[in-house]
């Protein structure tokens, strides 16, 4: 009987450790990193520019935190560069277009593409990254990432 009840708690100990759902980002800079435990958070609101967790409790909790919650960039270096590149391009009459391959712009390839609907596809696909890492037996989803993969896919090129 004991044997038992001790091999059904560490099961569940196991479970519940394993199952834990962290969210990793790291500075562009090297200067750090930090894991976020969504397990922490009861509401994840995903907007172009950031992700924003808010607080089940804000008293008992040591992250620092906006008055909405913890607000984390998802903007890149060379995002900011690529961006700052096609809005000069378009400003200059050009049309941007992305080719059909383009993992994430190619079945909007027919359109012309602007800073807005650039931020507009990076919310939809931060979206659907964070949505199949909750509903996927990972534990840990490298913000950074997929921000350098979905810069990389911008189809600016910047000198």
């Amino acid at each position: 009987m004991k044997k038992t009840l001790l091999i059904v708690t560490l099961i569940a100990l196991t479970l519940i450790s394993f199952s834990a759902k962290f969210l990793f980002v790291g500075n562009f800079d090297g200067s750090g990193s930090i894991m976020y435990n969504l397990d922490h958070f009861d509401s994840i609101e995903i907007t172009s520019d950031a992700i924003i967790l808010s607080m089940v409790s804000t008293s008992s909790s040591s992250y620092s935190s906006t008055n909405n919650g913890i607000e984390i960039s998802t903007s890149s270096p060379l995002e900011d560069k690529k961006l700052e590149k096609l809005n000069q391009m378009v400003s200059n009459g050009y049309i941007v277009k992305a080719n059909t391959n383009n993992k994430y712009f190619g079945t909007n390839s027919s359109r012309n593409l602007t800073v807005k609907s650039v931020k507009n596809v990076k919310s939809q696909v931060f979206t659907n990254a964070i949505v199949e890492f909750m509903n996927s037996n990972d534990n840990i989803l490298n913000l950074n990432n997929l921000m350098v993969d979905f810069a990389n896919e911008i189809p600016v090129e910047i000198n």
